[in-house]
């Protein structure tokens, strides 16, 4: 359902568009802005208590009709809330699906690369789902909410499925989220292991 759109004073004078603005509405159907015009939650927001549910989504890239695999570290069952991040009146998320009740599955340790130091974790697939076709292009969190726990992220892109380039080409960060991550033990600039305390003394990745 499409939200109201906001008040505007009729004595204000208009904004100038840019010509290249025009030009492009005209080219290209803005789906993105009617998606981001609809009702949103702020229910994606999970606050800053300490997740007791680890996860990720492999890949963490994808386009409708792809696959997608959720693969979760909880020792208790848990729902996963699917939302599209955007604007939706300020509310900043949408809600586009629920999967409730999947099992408890815990982790094993992650595996550790004594070269470079990467730690991967090879957890089996809690979910497989078929990114469905009317997702649009965006920024994704499924929400991992664990039953008498702290609900974890675990984020994701989904691409445009169009064969049409857009106008806009956003990037998304993630070798860089990749390179700040001390899970595991250690990132590209420090190590949290109880042997590497410090930056200049720390086993960091490589």
């Amino acid at each position: 359902v499409a939200s109201e759109p906001p008040a505007v004073d009729p004595h204000s004078p208009p904004s100038p568009v840019p010509t290249a603005a025009v030009a492009s509405s005209a080219a290209h159907d803005n789906a993105i802005g009617r998606e981001n015009a609809l009702v949103g939650t702020d229910a994606w927001s999970i606050g800053d208590l300490p997740a007791t549910i680890q996860g990720y989504l492999n890949p963490a890239s994808v386009r409708p009709g792809d696959r997608l695999s959720v693969h979760a570290d909880s020792a208790a069952a848990f729902d996963i809330e699917w939302y599209r991040l955007g604007w939706y009146g300020g509310r900043g998320g949408r809600l586009l699906r629920i999967d409730r009740g999947l099992p408890a599955r815990p982790g094993s340790s992650p595996q550790r690369d004594p070269t470079t130091g990467r730690a991967e974790a090879a957890w089996a697939a809690s979910l497989e789902l078929e990114v469905p076709p009317d997702w649009p292009s965006g920024m994704y969190t499924a929400v991992l909410r664990p039953v008498g726990g702290n609900p974890g992220y675990a984020p994701f892109t989904v691409k445009s499925g169009s064969a049409t380039p857009a106008p806009v080409l956003f990037v998304s960060a993630t070798m860089t989220w990749h390179a700040y991550n001390l899970w595991g033990g250690a990132n590209l600039y420090d190590a949290s292991t109880a042997d590497s305390p410090e930056i200049s003394l720390g086993r960091r990745a490589l």
